[in-house]
């Protein structure tokens, strides 16, 4: 049973709530503190005329979630329910690498499914100033596939379509 298209992952805070919001006319709660997603969000992406997808903005994954600390297995599972993982990385997160690293461990520890599952690596927040020692991307192996900005709309329109062309829809028209 499908979720959703897409699921959108990452730690408490990192953007998918607001990203969610600015893609779809879904109204999540938007906060400034962690965990103020406490279940899925759906909204749905127009895609050209005749297109959509789903999106489905999944709790933030808290460290300990594969062991099943907090509610991690019951959000590792919404995951599996989706077709493509957007893994959202905050900018002003200092251990970013890391950060990668754990949710992609986490969710390859969970299951096969999960591990297989194809991603897009976004960094979100663009639109804020990182810390100077995280902005050499090529010191690590972590290589993102897009920046955006959900508060001011900076790369949108390019992440719908990087997820469109993953999920394989042709866009037909201006919706």
């Amino acid at each position: 049973k499908s979720l959703a298209d897409v699921g959108l992952v990452g730690r408490p805070n990192a953007g998918k709530s607001t990203l969610l919001s600015a893609l779809t006319r879904a109204n999540p709660r938007i906060a400034d503190y962690p965990f103020s997603t406490l279940r899925p969000g759906l909204g749905v992406v127009p895609y050209g005329i005749y297109q959509r997808f789903v999106i489905a903005d999944i709790p933030g994954l808290a460290e300990g979630a594969v062991e099943g600390k907090g509610l991690g297995h019951r959000f590792l599972r919404h995951i599996e329910r989706t077709r493509l993982v957007v893994i959202l990385i905050e900018t002003l997160d200092p251990d970013y690498h890391n950060t990668l690293k754990k949710l992609v461990t986490d969710m390859s520890e969970f299951s096969d499914k999960l591990a297989g599952l194809p991603r897009i690596i976004v960094r979100s927040k663009a639109d804020l100033d990182p810390p100077p020692d995280t902005v050499d991307e090529n010191k690590t192996e972590v290589k993102f596939e897009h920046h955006i900005s959900a508060v001011t709309g900076d790369g949108l329109p390019k992440l719908v379509d990087m997820i469109a062309e993953k999920l394989g829809l042709e866009k037909e028209g201006e919706y």
